[in-house]
């Protein structure tokens, strides 16, 4: 009865709407363009990937096959998809399906039940060169977050607060804003690669 009620939204549809939301979020400054281009990279894969459903007609178990299908398939160099890349992909399922029920097009997100695959990150030292690769690819909002992280020792969390008032090149030092439970402001030190990066 209660989908009775709904419009016959398609996957591709639902993308469609949430991208041109994204984009709007995007111009008022609320997500980086990184975000934005991904998400626009992504949704039409995933709608070709599942076949482009009604969106009331994917179940748990149509996202369960499709996390072992994508599992089991090959880049073009012949190796398997990461199960990190899988997960990512059923994340933005997840937030474009808690968009369709915020705006009324479903009633739930069958992605809460799926089971994901177990995936640890190998963790390894940044080297000099590796971050010289980073940055040469990364577009200006990305060199910033490196740059902070590398050469300032923040969070990801710490830099995403950050405004460019914060940072005092006159006196070589930037503020960090604290959390409501941390109250973990501070003031910081510039190293000299992170001060000639600001300049």
């Amino acid at each position: 009865v209660e989908l009775c009620g709904l419009a016959l939204f398609t996957l591709k549809e639902l993308a469609n709407e949430y991208l041109e939301h994204q984009g709007m979020l995007q111009e008022r400054g609320a997500i980086s363009s990184d975000h934005l281009k991904d998400a626009t990279h992504l949704a039409p894969k995933l709608v070709e990937y599942l076949n482009n459903p009604n969106i009331n007609t994917i179940t748990t178990e149509d996202l369960d096959n499709f996390v072992d299908k994508r599992l089991n398939m090959r880049m073009k160099n012949g190796e398997l998809y990461s199960p990190r890349t899988v997960i990512n992909e059923i994340n933005f399922l997840s937030a474009l399906f808690n968009y369709g029920i915020k705006k009324g097009h479903m009633i739930k997100n069958p992605t809460l039940d799926v089971k994901m695959p177990d995936y640890k990150a190998e963790v390894g030292i940044c080297k000099p060169e590796d971050l010289e690769t980073l940055l040469s690819h990364a577009d200006h909002f990305m060199q910033c977050h490196i740059m902070f992280g590398a050469f300032g020792g923040l969070r990801s969390s710490e830099i995403m607060r950050m405004d460019w008032s914060d940072v005092r090149l006159d006196e070589g030092q930037f503020y960090i804003h604290g959390t409501k439970n941390s109250h973990a402001e501070r003031w910081v030190q510039m190293t000299p690669p992170l001060m000639d990066f600001c300049k």
